[in-house]
């Protein structure tokens, strides 16, 4: 490295030149060439600095774009079962791109936990019933079930269940509170938030959070916190759609939360095969429906359904939710099955950066039904979904 050249220009230089008499006799020439030489300095040192900032803007542009190409390739794999260029997808690569980079910058902070992977299990269909055999519901759930079942049941009885467990009460406060829900005014007591949600909302949300808390207990808190929040939105989303396609009924946001409640059976009942599974469609070896038959021997529909309709479950969830679980990848069925499908489809390109993704199912083009009258901005559902998904799920302790 070149030395800087040592500058004499004044006596200040010379050996015993600290000495104060002669530094008061100064002639102002040679304090002048001290001021020049203080200036120089001072002019580096803004040059060192203007180099870091370019140095660091340099580094985040590299960064910005290394995180763009990482979301891009996220997307080729998450469409790859599908026709990315259908005027569908179209319309969702932008939103998934932009929450991808968002989520990638985030792991750079705090890294995805790789999961609890081991070995395939030798028959993971034999491990899946013995889990579905074992369950048992928590009495938070089984408070709210019984209020519910009651001859004397209204909604005082059920808000006063609900009230035991916070996070139930909390995330039935969020969800009549939202503006998908379409409340004018605020709702603060449970009372008046069961009685908009009805007892088949509030059931299907206390089934919710008992089935996490039962199924995620050997799962790491980032996946558990995962899962979760993917299933709000899935429900957020389903819901929005249904509203924006002309759909009436009830139980979207219900079935959207409890959509992959097979899959989360499976994934606490044989981790090894799931991750199995995963890899195997990630890599474009197979599709998802082919996967899960391959890898668990049933489908996470079907055995979402098996989970809903478990003899140790009380008769309070609605028919129609487990209809729409078990069938909403046929779309042969109703359109609010479709409409579960497509909103899971969607979930999953918001979420293909997080833990666990694999990829889109393939999505058949009639879709039209999405459009209702006006036609739906997809764009504007993804983004307002997204938020308000994220703040329902946010503080919710599984």
């Amino acid at each position: 490295m070149q030395q800087p050249h040592r500058i004499r220009t004044s006596p200040l230089d010379a050996p015993g030149s600290l000495d104060g008499e002669r530094n008061k006799a100064l002639p102002f020439t040679q304090t002048r060439s001290l001021d020049d030489i203080l200036g120089e300095m001072d002019r580096l040192v803004r040059e060192d600095s203007a180099s870091e900032r370019r140095i660091r803007e340099r580094e985040r542009q590299r960064r910005s774009r290394a995180l763009v190409t990482r979301a891009a390739l996220l997307w080729d794999q998450a469409v790859q079962y599908n026709d990315p260029r259908n005027c569908f997808w179209e319309a969702v690569r932008t939103p998934a791109l932009g929450q991808a980079v968002r989520d990638l910058l985030r792991q750079e902070q705090i890294p995805a936990d790789p999961g609890p992977w081991s070995e395939p299990e030798a028959d993971p269909q034999e491990s899946i019933d013995a889990v579905l055999k074992s369950v048992e519901l928590p009495e938070s759930f089984l408070a709210v079930a019984e209020a519910m079942q009651s001859k004397v049941s209204n909604a005082a009885r059920v808000a006063e269940a609900v009230r035991r467990d916070p996070a139930l009460a909390r995330l039935l406060l969020g969800v009549v509170n939202s503006p998908f829900y379409g409340v004018d005014t605020g709702v603060d007591s449970l009372q008046r938030a069961v009685a908009f949600a009805g007892f088949g909302e509030v059931s299907a949300a206390a089934l919710a959070l008992a089935a996490f808390r039962v199924l995620g207990q050997g799962l790491s808190t980032q996946w558990l916190s995962g899962y979760w929040r993917r299933s709000v939105l899935c429900g957020v989303l389903a819901r929005m759609l249904a509203q924006r396609a002309g759909l009436v009924g009830q139980w979207y946001f219900a079935s959207g939360l409890l959509h992959d409640v097979g899959g989360l059976a499976a994934l606490s009942a044989a981790p090894g095969a799931y991750q199995a599974m995963v890899q195997a469609v990630r890599a474009g070896r197979m599709p998802l429906p082919e996967a899960e038959h391959r890898y668990l021997g049933i489908s996470s529909t079907a055995l979402g359904a098996q989970f809903l309709q478990g003899s140790w479950l009380p008769e309070v969830l609605p028919d129609a939710v487990i209809r729409m679980v078990e069938q909403r990848r046929s779309f042969e069925a109703g359109p609010e099955c479709r409409i579960l499908y497509v909103a899971e489809a969607l979930t999953g390109a918001l979420t293909m950066a997080w833990p666990g993704f694999m990829a889109m199912p393939p999505l058949e083009d009639r879709i039209g039904y999405l459009r209702g009258p006006a036609g739906v901005d997809l764009s504007s559902v993804l983004v307002s979904a997204g938020e308000q998904a994220f703040a329902l799920a946010e503080g919710i302790s599984i």
